[in-house]
């Protein structure tokens, strides 16, 4: 259960707990012959999307210490599987989660920050970037929008097809909303984001290679805060790697580090 007295860093946490939710639903409807499971684990989440998906566990140890009985309920559940997990430790979880789980095998893979912003009221009116414009995503497009920021993430080069698959479940998700930069009549980067009660979860934030540098990413930043200011949301965030272009625009647009999560890539199961 969302609980807006929490403070800001648990609250990110409780929202993408609740997005993670949405997504298996969505991933459901979309893909209803394949697996879609979401399982509580204290305070975080299981959730899966077709046997080839890696699962993706965020938020254990939110709500206080996990028991060796449901650490040994994680290990079952992706024993089942053929792809592997990817895991993502809170720095607010209960601090013995993270060696327990190394001991059980899981590898640390990378470290994400997490980045947010209180919206403010001038947030409404984030003045237009001259030389393109940034429009709504409209249903009809939204396989341009999928390889647009499939494309982009992958800089130029032919994307993953789990990449494809994961965001055009984001698409399909309630709270789901999606923008374009353009330029002239060409499409040069993508966004997105999906609300959960007065948290903004920002992603996709995504500029075509050969159009960066021209502060497009910048621009889909300012958007995003604007449809929050308009929609009473109070705050936006977003995870990232450190040391990448997208936290260093991040930060400059405002966005403080209020968190971090170390990213563990949990083991396939034997052939």
């Amino acid at each position: 259960m969302f609980d807006s007295e929490l403070p800001i860093a648990r609250r990110i946490e409780a929202a993408d707990v609740q997005i993670g939710r949405m997504l298996v639903r969505a991933s459901a409807a979309l893909y209803p012959r394949e697996e879609a499971s979401f399982v509580d684990l204290r305070g975080g989440y299981y959730a899966t999307g077709g046997e080839s998906i890696a699962a993706e566990v965020v938020g254990m140890g939110l709500d206080g210490p996990v028991s060796d009985g449901e650490l040994d309920r994680l290990m079952e559940l992706l024993s089942a599987r053929p792809a592997g997990a990817s895991l993502r430790v809170a720095s607010t979880a209960e601090p013995t989660l993270l060696p327990r789980l190394l001991m059980r095998g899981f590898s640390p893979v990378g470290t994400e920050l997490c980045l947010a912003r209180a919206v403010v009221l001038a947030d409404k009116h984030a003045a237009a970037t001259s030389g393109f414009s940034i429009q709504g995503l409209l249903p009809s497009r939204t396989t341009l929008w999928v390889s647009t920021v499939a494309r982009a993430l992958s800089g130029g080069r032919e994307p993953p097809m789990d990449l494809e698959r994961a965001l055009r479940v984001s698409a399909a998700s309630e709270g789901f909303i999606g923008f374009f930069v353009v330029l002239g009549n060409e499409v040069i980067g993508a966004g997105g984001m999906m609300c959960v009660a007065d948290i903004a979860s920002l992603f996709a934030h995504a500029t075509n290679e050969y159009a960066r540098r021209r502060g497009v990413q910048q621009a889909l930043f300012r958007h995003s805060l604007a449809i929050c200011a308009d929609r009473g949301i109070d705050w936006a965030k977003l995870n990232v790697p450190p040391e990448t272009a997208t936290a260093r625009n991040a930060l400059r647009a405002g966005f403080t580090e209020v968190g971090t999560r170390t990213v563990l890539s949990g083991p396939t199961r034997s052939r």
